[in-house]
């Protein structure tokens, strides 16, 4: 990137953000407390930063977005609210501004697909069919304004930002958007050991404290699904990218930071999508002997690891696990309200519909299983269920075509498996994650996964670019 010399003008339009920013956190003081304060200050500045960096080198802005990703999300407890059919967080406000920047752009890449580019017309169709099906489940909703403002956060601002981002850089070095993504992790992982720290846990109370150790993400699944996007990326750029010393030591240092973060979310899906991305990084001559270590290492410890892995390191009983139960509970309440809506109930609606329609999902559960287990005591407020919770809420329709554009991506990933390692292996974690653990494209504001995953379908597309120019 570009160097940059501030000019007069520049230093008073950063005295300004810096008084407005002050401002903005001292009203919230009193609800928010020090640190929370503290950190809104350093959303407020990096938004209104970023938003004036768009006047001036848009690039340069979408990379200190991507970086500022830890702070912009502490923003949504103070800027967190739906705006007619607009949902407001600091992300949102960014997005939007951004795209109305790129709209021009964006235009004229859509026309020159539909005119030029035939091959990535079925692609830019689908992204479009599973917005409008999307939106449209908002008709079927009991509350259609806050259904569109919970649309608009989780399926048309994450398709905005993918746009903007292609139109901006598809003809520029992308490496920095990589370097972006890592480095956002990092800061959350220095964050979340700040929180062992001041929470005084040690390593033989991780598992029971677990839910203090956020990293700045509400809940530690969050951050865990975050990482597994992260570590393919820095696996790849150490083990086939060449690298100088200075962003090699940065590469592993970010390695150790993201892994033993991730160990210590004890978050099961995410462990076993983990180590399967590398296995999937691995596979080259270069290191194969590795490998089939590793195979060997798999075959070997397969049993214990997984019996470790499914009880989170506890002796507890999976059938007698809450959580487990709640999640199988969700599979049959989820199928019952997609039969009965099969068009969706609308964006930000699974919680109230899943309360209405608890028995009968109850009911359509095997008899032989709900003699053996414990009722979960709680009601789930997602699916943890990336499909499920699509389907319910967006209709079935979105569910499957965004499911096709996974599988678009994917599918021209393996064929050019040796210039998308990492990309293939982000898939893959992001599909067993999704299933495993569950996810959603927004929670109460946070859609840094959803930014993510779009982020790695951009990548796929400008090496796509990079490889017919060699």
């Amino acid at each position: 990137m570009e160097r940059y010399s501030l000019t007069k003008r520049d230093y008073i339009v950063i005295l300004f953000i810096i008084v407005l920013s002050f401002m903005v956190s001292i009203l919230n003081y009193k609800e928010l407390g020090i640190k929370d304060t503290g950190m809104l200050f350093a959303a407020t500045f990096a938004l209104l930063a970023e938003v004036y960096l768009l006047i001036k080198d848009i690039n340069f802005s979408i990379i200190l977005f991507i970086l500022s990703f830890p702070f912009l999300v502490t923003a949504r407890k103070a800027v967190y609210f739906d705006l007619f059919i607009f949902k407001v967080t600091y992300e949102t406000i960014y997005i939007t501004i951004l795209f109305i920047f790129c709209f021009r752009d964006i235009k004229s890449f859509i026309l020159e697909i539909y005119y030029k580019q035939q091959d990535k017309l079925n692609y830019i169709a689908y992204i479009c069919i599973f917005v409008i099906f999307s939106l449209n489940s908002a008709i079927f909703s009991d509350n259609i304004k806050r259904s569109f403002a919970s649309t608009y956060i989780a399926v048309v601002i994450p398709v905005m930002f993918a746009l903007s981002l292609y139109v901006r850089f598809k003809d520029k070095n992308f490496k920095y958007i990589i370097y972006a993504i890592i480095m956002q992790c990092d800061l959350s992982c220095i964050y979340g050991v700040i929180q062992i720290i001041l929470n005084r846990i040690t390593p033989f109370t991780i598992v029971e404290k677990r839910l203090n150790i956020t990293f700045g993400y509400h809940n530690v699944n969050i951050f865990a699904g975050i990482v597994i996007l992260i570590l393919p990326f820095i696996l790849n750029e150490i083990l086939y990218e060449k690298n100088n010393k200075k962003i090699l030591r940065f590469l592993i240092i970010s390695l150790f930071l993201c892994s033993g973060a991730l160990f210590i979310t004890f978050t099961r899906g995410a462990w076993i999508a983990f180590f399967l991305s590398v296995l999937i990084i691995l596979i080259s001559k270069k290191y194969k002997k590795l490998f089939y270590a590793l195979i060997a290492l798999c075959i070997a410890f397969i049993r214990p690891a997984m019996t470790f892995i499914l009880k989170r390191g506890t002796n507890m009983d999976l059938l007698m696990n809450e959580s487990s139960i709640a999640r199988l509970q969700s599979l049959y309440t989820s199928l019952f309200i997609m039969i009965r809506y099969p068009f969706g109930i609308g964006g930000g609606n699974f919680a109230d519909v899943y309360k209405k329609s608890l028995i009968e999902g109850y009911y359509i559960m095997p008899k032989g299983l709900r003699d053996n287990i414990t009722v979960a005591s709680y009601n789930l407020e997602a699916a943890h269920n990336l499909w499920l919770q699509i389907a319910t809420e967006f209709g079935i329709i979105s569910a499957a075509v965004f499911f096709i554009i996974i599988l678009n991506r994917f599918i021209y990933a393996v064929k050019n498996f040796k210039y998308c390692r990492a990309e293939v292996a982000c898939i893959i974690s992001y599909l067993i994650f999704s299933v495993l653990t569950g996810v959603e494209f927004e929670h109460k504001g946070i859609i840094t996964m959803t930014l993510l995953i779009w982020i790695v379908f951009m990548i796929i597309e400008f090496k796509r670019n990079q490889i017919k120019i060699e």
